[in-house]
């Protein structure tokens, strides 16, 4: 089920103030094309680590957990947080700071159970204050080798959101693509449910 405004308000601060850093070191990450990253996430690194996707070789992102986390996820039972610089279409979002830097992302993987059991749901969320956190996927994805299969729409509150099944050979998802219209201006996000089952009842839900 969706978060309440309020919830999702309290796990945004805690999201913000687990990477208040993250800028620092924006420089030293290397960038990865969004289809890539969306690749690398959807199965572990190793089959017997279900929490270890995004941990392999091919993966430029940078976890700020050790290992999986079971205090500070939110109103989550478990979670990871780790940060990436993700490009879009050849280009990254840029903040202007003292000098002008790119947009780290936010990776958020998280779970209503035990860690014993695999994750639920990664959310990507670009890290900007200075520009419009503003990005297409359409192109990314089937740049990238993903099949789409729109699934449902919403809007609602000055927001929408588009479901859709992602999926490619040995890899299957749900995926949501959040716009938020607001007076700062457009902002994108993904929540990506991972079953290879029925979609998600809350794919578009919008609270």
């Amino acid at each position: 089920m969706k978060l309440s405004l309020i919830a999702c308000a309290l796990i945004g601060c805690l999201l913000a103030a687990g990477l208040a850093h993250a800028d620092d070191n924006v420089d030293q990450l290397t960038p990865m094309p969004l289809g890539k990253v969306i690749k690398v996430l959807l199965a572990p690194a190793d089959p017997d680590l279900p929490w270890s996707m995004g941990a392999g070789a091919d993966s430029s992102i940078k976890w700020l957990s050790q290992g999986v986390q079971d205090e500070g996820c939110g109103a989550y039972a478990t979670c990871r947080r780790g940060e990436a610089r993700i490009s879009v279409g050849g280009k990254e979002l840029k903040n202007l700071r003292q000098k002008i830097e790119p947009v780290s992302w936010e990776i958020f993987i998280h779970s209503s159970m035990p860690a014993k059991f695999p994750p639920q749901v990664i959310s990507l969320q670009p890290h900007c204050d200075t520009v419009e956190c503003e990005f297409s996927i359409d192109h990314e994805l089937k740049s990238a080798g993903f099949k789409v299969d729109p699934v449902c729409r919403n809007e609602a509150m000055g927001q929408a959101v588009s479901g859709a099944r992602i999926s490619m050979p040995g890899k299957i998802a749900y995926l949501a693509y959040s716009t938020g219209h607001g007076s700062g201006g457009d902002s994108n996000s993904l929540d990506i449910f991972l079953t290879n089952g029925p979609a998600p009842k809350n794919l578009c839900q919008i609270e």
